[in-house]
């Protein structure tokens, strides 16, 4: 079965966003709703991860947490919004153009949602994954190549040199605590980049303040790994991610349950 397409109405109109995801509904999409607020609109957003945002405004001038909402969005997500235009002068638009959109309608009169449901037909070629909905982070990071045991390569001693580095959530592997060598540092290994790792000064605990955690789950007091990466497991001692094993540590039995189910549940690769 395919999953339907997740739509995030955030207006303040009850009626106007009950009528609209009922509409939406007889599409065949999946809509949320959330009120203008912009607390409650960060919180929706980051619990739904919805494939497209239908954003209400009424005024360019007068509806500032709808603009902070839309500036917000392109600033840490890649997911299509759409503005609800109810009026505007023509002064106005540049307010509108500035928190880069999709589109930008009118919104339909006579309930006539046939534009914005066109819209949201073009809209979906620019729909991505869980993952690839975040923008990129700019980390501090150094290379380090990784030896035939999975180790990095370093000497003690050595100098390490850190240059600002852009890494998708989208291409992380997983997480795991610098050996000895590199001490309060955290190793990222990515999937494009198989062969070294990235040492940040960062902790475990910094990356999981910051991380999605319906996205990534600590495993271990030393490994933070990519649910959607993980291709299989062994008993609960044990995750696979791309044909690395990653322990699994004994007070996190009960999370490696509970990401065993959510894989069964969701048709994912058996138990090694």
């Amino acid at each position: 079965m395919v999953d339907k397409i997740k739509i995030l109405i955030i207006d303040d109109d009850v009626d106007e966003a009950l009528l609209l995801a009922a509409v939406l509904n007889l599409n065949n999409y999946s809509p949320y709703i959330s009120p203008t607020i912009f607390r409650d609109a960060i919180k929706a957003i980051e619990h739904h991860l919805p494939d497209i945002i239908i954003l209400s405004m009424n005024h360019a001038r007068e509806d500032i947490v709808g603009l902070k909402i839309a500036t917000h969005i392109h600033q840490i997500y890649y997911i299509p919004v759409l503005l609800q235009v109810a009026f505007h002068y023509k002064e106005d638009l540049q307010q509108y153009i500035d928190t880069l959109p999709y589109s930008c309608i009118l919104k339909p009169k006579d309930n006539n949602f046939d534009q914005l449901l066109n819209t949201l037909k073009f809209s979906e070629p620019h729909i991505v994954g869980r993952l690839c909905k975040y923008k990129s982070f700019q980390w501090k990071v150094t290379r380090l190549e990784i030896d035939s045991n999975g180790e990095p390569i370093s000497k003690k001693g050595m100098i390490h040199y850190y240059e600002n580095k852009s890494i998708n959530l989208c291409d992380i592997l997983y997480f795991r605590s610098g050996n000895a060598h590199i001490k309060n540092s955290t190793l990222i290994r990515l999937k494009g980049d198989k062969n070294n790792y990235y040492a940040t000064k960062e902790t475990i605990a910094y990356f999981l303040t910051i991380l999605p955690s319906k996205l990534f789950e600590q495993i271990h007091d030393s490994n933070i790994v990519s649910i959607d990466k993980i291709t299989g497991y062994h008993l609960l001692s044990e995750f696979y991610i791309d044909g690395i094993a990653i322990p699994i540590g004994v007070s996190y039995i009960k999370v490696a349950k509970s990401i065993i189910h959510n894989m069964s549940s969701h048709h994912r690769p058996p138990h090694f």
